[in-house]
């Protein structure tokens, strides 16, 4: 193998997400830029995706409902 052609890998990096964790990860990168999500705020990770979903339902729900009695009033 050729000498000094890999990149230098170093330990313990520091990454931040923007809801404020902080997780220290290898990498060949000096510095990470801000993340915009992690599974400490992601929605799928926290089970904020069930919660989506039956709002998403709620709403499909109410808009049948004032659908029928707009029709009705015809």
């Amino acid at each position: 193998m050729k000498k000094e052609i890999h990149p230098k890998y170093n330990h313990e990096v520091k990454v931040k997400c923007m809801c404020g964790k902080e997780y220290a990860i290898n990498s060949t990168a000096a510095s990470w830029p801000t993340l915009e999500m992690c599974s400490n705020c992601h929605p799928v990770y926290n089970s904020g995706a069930k919660i989506e979903k039956a709002a998403r339902g709620r709403l499909q729900a109410y808009q049948e409902k004032m659908a029928k009695i707009a029709a009705s009033q015809k």
